[in-house]
C-alpha cells in the first residue's frame, strides 16, 4: 500500500512546468481570467474653451520602468489605454499649437479605470504643463461593489500569520466562514453578501488559485498565498462584478504580485512571537502556560535583470524574488472528557457521580423517575402497554413503549421514584462479570483527568508543529511598445505535526488538520500584444496544483487491534493503528478513520482576450479553458468506526450520553426479564470500508464573455456585460464510479436508478444487481462515463451604470446574474465512493432497543469488522451505502443586485452607503438517499421502513435545490492618506436566509424529513449558517506628527527620538453565527427534531455565560402525544452563538539609515484587549441542565505579541 502514497500528479507536473515556463517568452498564446488584473486609463483631451481636441497625441509611461505606449484622440476628444498593468503612470499630451501637458503620478489597480481629462492651453509643445495626480476616491467607471487593499496596507496592517486573506474579512459586507473542522477559519475562509464561501474566486495574478482538492484537506479554500512582501495590492469584489468574472457566484479575491522596476530595491525581514509573552488561554487552568514559538523569516529583492558584460536588461527586463519560512512549535490547549478516578479505581463498575454530578430527571413509559446519568441494562429490554401490568416492576404503564431497568442494588418493585438520596447511591453499580475485558483495556488508555467533574475534565498541551518554505519568482519583459510579457512561478511546502489529545495509541486525533505535508504551486505566463492603439490581445496559461497526503500515527504498526481484542480490523502497511472509537460524551479513542490520505488538485488554464476602444467604448471579449483534476486516495473507514453513544444504557428514546461508556463495557447478553429483548448493546454504529486505489477525477470548464464599458455621457459610465459559462460533469479516468438517482421526491422508490459505465458492468457483482432489483432499482449501464448531463444553457447577463450627479456625488446601481461552479464536497459523498469501486458499508441503530445484529455478529469488540467482508465479491451487501447527484445537473446560481452612493466629504474622505441583495437558487444539498416519508413512533423500525431497506439508511444524494436570499445594508467611510492618517471603517446590517446547507461544515443541522410530505427541505429554512445581523470593521494607519518633515519636534535630538513612529489597526465587532439545538429524546424513526422555544423564555443566561451560554428552561422537546410534523419539533437556528470582538494593533518605528535605505521596527499585540472569542457552546442536551450549553473553547487566541525587523533597501 505505500505505493499509494507518492505524490499524484509530481510527474505531469514537472513535465509540463520545464515546457511552459522555458517558452515564456517565446510568443506563448497564454491565458487567464481575461484582464482581471489590470486597469485602463480613459480620458478626453479639450482646450481653455471646453472644445474637443482631435487627433492629439497620448504617450502612457510606467513611472518605474519607463516603459511606454501611444495613443491618439479621436474626432470627439477621447482616448483610452486597456488593458494597463497595475502601477504608478504618467500621461503625456502633445497637439501642435498647444503646451505640452503631462499628469503625473496616475495610480492604477486591477479593474479600475482612472479618468484623465486633459485641457490643453494654447502655446507650443516646448513648454511644459505638469500636473500632480491626486488619488481619485470617487470611483465614475463601475458599478461594482468592491475594495480595493493597496501595497501599504498589505504589508502594515497587523497580520497574524501574515496571511492576507484576512484583510478580505474587512470588506463591507464580509464575514468569516462558520466554525470548520478542516482549518479553513485559520486561513482567512470568508463569506460575502450572504454567499457561501464555497463560492468564492480565489484569483492570484489572473490565474486560477482555487483548491479543488477534496475535503480541503490543505486546509485553504486558495492553492497558494504570496508573502505580503510579494504582493502588490488585491481587491475583493462583492456585488455585481463584470462579465470578465466568472468561475464561482461569490466573493473575487483578485491578488497581484510585484514586478520589478529599472531600480534594485529589496526587503528582509524576520518576526518572532514568543509564548512566553502571551496571555493565557481563558480555559487554560493548569499552572504553566503551552509554550509558544513562531519566526517567519525572509527577504525580497527586485530590479532589473542584469548579467555583467553579457546583458542589461534595463528599461525591457525585470525580476522579482521572495522567499519566506516560517517555523511553528506550539503548545495546543486540548480540553476533553475522560472517565472519572472514581470511575478507573473502581474497575469500572460504580458510576454513581454520574448522577452526583449531573441534575434533572427523566420518567419512563412506566411513570418511573430517575436522575439523569442513571445507567440502564439493555438486557432489561422490554415492552410495556398502557394500562397493562408490568410482570417485572408490578407497576402500571402510564404509556405505551419500550422501558428497562436500572442497575439498582435494591427492589425495583413498585418502585416509581428513584430520587432520594439513598436511592440515588444503590444506583449505577455495575457487576463486574458482565464487562467486557477489551472494553477496560482501552478505557485504561485514557489518561488520570486533570480536573474535576465528568465532562471536560482533562486538560493537555500536545506540541504541534508547523513548518513552511515559500518563495516566487517573477520576470517581466518589455519587449516593444506593442508586446509586453511576464511569467511568475509560486511554490510553498508545508510539514504539519497535529497530535490528539492523548499519547500513544489512544490519540483521538482527527483527520483535520492531521500529520502530514502539502505542495502548492502556481504558474502564470502572460503575453500582451498591441495591434493599434486601439486593438489589444492578452493571452496568458496557468497552471496550479496543490498536493497534500497525511497518515495517522502508527500507519505501519501492525496488531494492534488484536492486542486489545478487537477482532477482524484489515492489516497492512498503511492501514496501522486502531479503529475510531466514539462515544456520546468521552472523546474519541484511536487514529481517526479518514486517514491515510493522499489528495490533489491540478488545474491547467488557457485563455485569450480581446481589448477594443472605439470612441466612448472599451469593449473587451474573450474565452478561457480550464482543464481541472483532483485525484483522490481516502478510506473512510479502513480499520473499522465504532459509536457508542449510550442509546442503549440511557432510558428508552432519551438517550443521555453520560452513559456511553457503560454501553461500552457491558457486553451484550441474553435478556434477564421476561418478554424481554436478547443481545441489546454492543455499538450502535458501525463503518467499515476498502481500501481502494485512487480515484483520478476529471471536469473541465469553459467560459466565453463581452464586456462594454461605456462613457454614455461626461457623467454617466454603463457596464454591460454577457457571459456564457459551462461546468463539466466529473468523470473518473477508468471509468470507476457509479451514480445512484432516487425517484422524485414525492416517492423514491418510483424510478430508481443505479447506473455505471459500460466499461465497468463486468466488475458489478450479479448477488448486488439482484439485491438492487430486490429493492425496485434499476440497474443501468451507459456509455456517458460522465453519469450525467452539465447544463449548457448558462447565459449571465451583467449590467451598470456609474453616474456623476455632481463632482461630489456618483450614484452606482447594478444586476448581474452569476453562475456558481460545483461545490467541494469531498470524496465521501461522490460516486467514485460507490460499491463496487469502494466497498463502504455502516450499520446504524434502527432504534434503542434493537442491536445491529440480533446475533451480536456485528457490534461488539471481538467480532470488530470480522463479519463484514470489504471486497466487491464477499461484501454484506444489505449494509452498503447509496451515493449519487442529480443526472440533469443545474448549475447554481445567485442574481445579484445593489445600489450606491458615494459621497465626498473631503479631499481625502469617501462615504458610501450601499443596499446590497441576492436570491441564490439550485444551490447543492446533500439529503439522504435512503430514508423515511412517513412519521412513525419513535420505536418503530427505521430500517425496514425506509425506501430500500436492504440497503444502509443514510448515504447521499446531491440535489441542486437550495436556495438563500441575503439582503444588506453597507455603511463605509474610507480616508486615504492625508495628514498623516488613514481611516476605513464599515458597518453592515443584514439577513440571510434559505434552505441551503453546507456540505463539509454544516453548523444549522440537517434537514429533519426531506420526503415527507408537507415538510422536504422547505421545512428546514431558516438562518444562513454565515447569518451575522451586525458587523463592523476598522482599520488604519497613524503617523504620529513628530521628527523631520512632520509639525513637531522638527529638528535635533528630540526629532531623531521622537520621529518616525506609527501605529496601525484592525477591529472587527460582529454578532455570533446561528446554530441548531436538536431535540433530546428521539420522536421519530429515522427523522430529526429541533427543539421547541418556550414563549416568556429568555433563551441565553443573564450571567456566567460560559459554564451555561443557553437557558435551559428556554427550550423543550415536543409533547410525547404529538403526532405528524408537530413530532419533529420547532425551526432551525434558534439561537446566535457568543459575539465576536478583536482588535489588532501593532508600532513601527522607522530609522533611517543611508540614502534609500531604512530599518523598520515593529511590535505587534493580536487582541490586545485579551477579549475571549468564545466558540460555540457544546453540550445541547437541555434536559441536562448541569451541563447543558457549556463552552470549552474559544475560536480565537488569546493576546499574541509579536516583534519585528524589517530592513529596506
Amino acid at each position: 500500500m505505500d505505493c499509494c502514497f507518492h505524490r499524484v500528479g509530481d510527474t505531469v507536473f514537472f513535465r509540463k512546468f520545464s515546457l511552459f515556463f522555458s517558452l515564456a517568452f517565446a510568443g506563448i498564446v497564454s491565458s487567464a481570467f481575461a484582464q482581471v488584473d489590470t486597469g485602463a486609463i480613459v480620458g478626453a483631451v479639450t482646450d481653455s474653451q471646453q472644445q474637443r481636441v482631435a487627433d492629439a497625441i497620448i504617450r502612457l509611461k510606467n513611472e518605474s520602468t519607463g516603459a511606454e505606449r501611444a495613443a491618439t484622440s479621436d474626432h470627439d476628444g477621447n482616448f483610452s489605454f486597456s488593458p494597463v498593468r497595475i502601477g504608478s503612470y504618467s500621461v503625456i499630451v502633445e497637439h501642435e499649437g498647444f503646451d505640452r501637458y503631462v499628469r503625473t503620478g496616475i495610480s492604477i489597480n486591477a479593474q479600475t479605470t482612472a479618468q484623465v481629462d486633459a485641457v490643453l492651453r494654447i502655446g507650443s509643445v516646448s513648454q511644459t504643463i505638469e500636473v500632480a495626480a491626486g488619488t481619485p476616491l470617487l470611483e465614475t467607471q463601475t458599478s461594482s461593489l468592491q475594495q480595493l487593499v493597496n501595497g501599504r496596507s498589505i504589508t502594515d496592517l497587523p497580520l497574524n500569520g501574515r496571511n492576507v486573506t484576512f484583510l478580505a474579512q474587512t470588506a463591507p459586507g464580509v464575514t468569516f466562514a462558520q466554525a470548520d473542522s478542516r482549518g479553513l477559519s485559520a486561513s482567512g475562509s470568508f463569506s460575502a453578501n450572504g454567499a457561501r464561501r464555497g463560492q468564492n474566486d480565489y484569483l492570484l495574478d489572473g490565474i486560477d488559485n482555487n483548491a479543488a482538492i477534496a475535503d480541503y484537506v490543505n486546509q485553504t479554500q486558495y492553492v497558494i498565498m504570496p508573502p505580503p512582501d510579494a504582493l502588490q495590492e488585491f481587491t475583493v469584489q462583492t456585488n455585481n462584478y463584470s462579465a470578465e468574472f466568472g468561475h464561482s457566484a461569490g466573493a473575487v479575491l483578485n491578488v497581484s504580485t510585484k514586478s520589478g522596476g529599472d531600480n534594485f530595491h529589496g526587503a528582509a525581514w524576520e518576526f518572532v512571537r514568543n509564548g512566553v509573552l502571551d496571555a493565557r488561554n481563558y480555559f487554560a487552568t493548569v499552572p504553566k502556560k503551552p509554550a509558544y514559538r513562531q519566526n517567519q523569516f525572509g527577504f525580497a529583492v527586485n530590479g532589473p535583470v542584469v548579467i555583467p558584460k553579457v546583458y542589461s536588461g534595463r528599461g525591457k527586463t525585470f525580476f522579482f524574488f521572495d522567499y519566506q519560512g516560517t517555523r511553528i512549535a506550539q503548545g495546543s490547549s486540548k480540553v476533553v472528557t475522560v472517565p472519572t478516578a472514581a470511575q478507573r479505581s473502581s474497575g469500572y463498575t460504580n458510576f454513581s457521580d454520574l448522577i452526583a454530578l449531573q441534575s434533572g430527571t427523566r420518567t419512563d413509559a412506566l411513570g418511573r423517575v430517575l436522575p439523569v446519568g442513571t445507567i440502564f441494562d439493555p438486557a432489561t429490554t422490554r415492552a410495556v402497554a398502557a394500562g397493562a401490568l408490568d410482570p417485572t416492576t408490578n407497576l402500571i404503564a402510564a404509556s405505551t413503549g419500550y422501558v428497562r431497568d436500572p442497575f439498582y442494588q435494591g427492589s425495583l418493585v413498585n418502585q416509581r421514584s428513584f430520587t432520594s438520596d439513598s436511592q440515588k447511591s444503590l444506583l449505577n453499580q455495575l457487576p463486574a462479570t458482565r464487562l467486557s475485558p477489551s472494553a477496560i483495556a482501552l478505557l485504561n488508555l485514557y489518561p488520570s483527568p486533570t480536573g474535576a467533574g465528568i465532562t471536560n475534565n482533562y486538560s493537555s498541551f500536545p506540541n504541534i508543529t508547523n513548518n513552511s518554505d515559500g518563495f516566487d519568482l517573477r520576470i517581466d519583459q518589455h519587449f516593444s511598445e506593442r508586446d509586453s510579457a511576464f511569467a511568475r512561478y509560486s511554490y510553498l511546502n508545508t510539514d504539519q505535526l497535529n497530535p490528539g489529545p492523548f499519547l500513544g495509541i489512544a490519540d483521538g486525533q482527527s483527520s483535520r488538520p492531521g500529520n502530514g505535508s502539502t505542495q502548492a504551486q502556481n504558474v502564470a505566463v502572460s503575453e500582451t500584444h498591441i495591434f493599434t492603439p486601439n486593438l489589444a490581445n492578452e493571452a496568458r496559461f496557468g497552471y496550479s496544483r496543490v498536493a497534500d497526503v497525511r497518515r495517522q500515527l502508527f500507519a505501519n504498526q501492525l496488531g494492534i487491534p488484536e492486542q486489545y481484542g478487537i477482532g477482524g480490523i484489515p492489516q497492512f502497511a498503511g492501514n496501522g493503528g486502531l479503529p475510531t472509537l466514539s462515544f456520546g460524551n468521552l472523546a474519541n479513542l484511536g487514529q481517526s478513520g479518514s486517514l491515510p490520505s493522499n489528495k490533489a488538485s491540478i488545474i491547467n488554464q488557457f485563455s485569450d482576450n480581446v481589448t477594443i476602444s472605439r470612441n466612448r467604448h472599451v469593449l473587451r471579449t474573450g474565452v478561457l479553458y480550464q482543464d481541472i483534476s483532483y485525484p483522490t486516495s481516502t478510506p473512510s473507514a479502513s480499520r473499522g468506526s465504532f459509536g457508542f453513544s449510550g442509546i442503549y444504557t440511557s432510558m428508552v428514546n432519551q438517550t443521555d450520553g453520560s452513559t456511553d461508556r457503560a454501553q461500552f463495557l457491558l457486553n451484550p447478553t441474553a435478556a434477564t426479564v421476561s418478554g424481554g429483548i436478547n443481545n441489546v448493546g454492543g455499538a450502535n454504529s458501525v463503518s467499515a470500508s476498502s481500501f481502494p486505489p485512487i480515484s483520478n477525477l476529471h471536469r473541465w470548464y469553459v467560459g466565453a464573455y463581452l464586456q462594454d464599458d461605456w462613457r454614455a455621457t461626461s457623467k454617466l459610465s454603463l457596464n454591460l456585460g454577457l457571459r456564457w459559462e459551462y461546468y463539466g460533469v466529473p468523470t473518473e479516468r477508468d471509468g470507476r464510479q457509479a451514480n445512484f438517482i432516487p425517484g422524485p421526491l414525492s416517492n423514491p422508490r418510483i424510478g430508481a436508478r443505479f447506473i455505471v459505465p459500460e466499461s465497468q458492468a463486468a466488475n458489478v457483482p450479479q448477488a448486488f444487481i439482484a439485491l438492487l432489483a430486490k429493492d425496485n432499482i434499476a440497474f443501468e449501464t451507459t456509455r456517458n462515463d460522465k453519469l450525467g448531463h452539465a447544463q449548457r444553457t448558462n447565459f449571465a447577463p451583467r449590467f451598470g451604470l456609474a453616474y456623476q450627479a455632481n463632482t461630489r456625488t456618483v450614484i452606482h446601481a447594478g444586476y448581474g446574474l452569476f453562475y456558481g461552479g460545483y461545490e467541494n464536497y469531498g470524496l465521501s459523498a461522490s460516486p467514485p465512493a460507490n460499491f463496487p469501486f469502494n466497498i463502504a458499508t455502516s450499520y446504524s441503530a434502527a432504534n434503542s432497543i434493537t442491536p445491529l445484529a440480533l446475533d451480536n455478529s456485528i457490534g461488539t469488540l471481538s467480532n470488530g469488522l470480522t463479519n463484514i467482508p470489504l471486497s466487491a465479491a464477499n461484501a454484506n451487501l444489505t449494509n452498503i451505502n447509496l451515493l449519487g447527484r442529480q443526472y440533469d445537473w443545474q448549475s447554481a446560481y445567485s442574481q445579484a443586485y445593489n445600489l450606491q452612493v458615494q459621497y465626498q466629504v473631503t479631499a481625502t474622505t469617501i462615504a458610501k452607503v450601499a443596499y446590497a441583495g441576492s436570491v441564490s437558487r439550485h444551490l447543492q444539498s446533500p439529503i439522504n438517499t435512503n430514508t423515511l416519508n412517513a412519521i412513525l413512533p419513535a420505536t418503530a423500525n427505521a430500517q425496514t421502513n425506509s425506501f430500500f431497506p436492504d440497503f444502509a439508511r443514510g448515504g447521499a444524494f446531491l440535489l441542486p435545490s437550495a436556495s438563500t436570499s441575503y439582503n444588506g445594508l453597507q455603511v463605509d467611510i474610507t480616508r486615504r492618506w492625508g495628514h498623516d492618517l488613514t481611516i476605513d471603517a464599515n458597518y453592515t446590517w443584514s439577513k440571510c436566509l434559505g434552505t441551503a446547507r453546507d456540505q463539509l461544515d454544516n453548523t444549522i443541522g440537517s434537514y429533519r424529513a426531506p420526503y415527507v410530505p408537507g415538510a422536504g427541505i422547505g421545512l428546514d429554512y431558516a438562518r444562513c449558517d454565515t447569518d451575522v445581523r451586525n458587523i463592523f470593521h476598522a482599520s488604519g494607519t497613524y503617523e504620529l506628527p513628530l521628527g523631520h518633515n512632520q509639525r513637531f519636534l522638527t529638528q535635533g535630538p528630540a526629532s531623531a527620538i521622537a520621529g518616525g513612529w506609527s501605529l496601525q489597526w484592525i477591529a472587527t465587532v460582529q454578532d455570533g453565527q446561528p446554530f441548531t439545538l436538536g431535540c433530546s429524546v428521539t420522536t421519530a424513526a429515522g427523522l430529526g427534531c429541533n427543539a421547541l422555544k418556550v414563549p416568556g423564555q429568555n433563551p441565553y443566561t443573564n450571567s456566567n455565560r460560559v459554564a451555561h451560554f443557553l437557558n435551559a428552561a428556554a427550550f423543550a422537546n415536543p409533547a410525547s402525544t404529538a403526532t405528524g410534523l408537530a413530532a419533529l419539533g420547532g425551526s432551525p437556528t434558534q439561537v446566535s452563538g457568543p459575539a465576536y470582538r478583536k482588535l489588532d494593533l501593532s508600532l513601527f518605528r522607522r530609522i533611517n539609515l543611508v540614502d534609500q535605505t531604512h530599518l523598520e521596527l515593529r511590535a505587534e499585540a493580536f487582541n490586545i484587549t485579551n477579549t475571549p472569542n468564545f466558540s460555540a457552546p457544546g453540550s445541547l442536551n437541555f434536559t441536562s441542565p448541569a451541563t447543558f450549553a457549556m463552552i470549552t473553547n474559544t475560536r480565537d487566541n488569546a493576546r499574541q505579541l509579536q516583534f519585528a525587523a524589517k530592513i529596506y533597501w
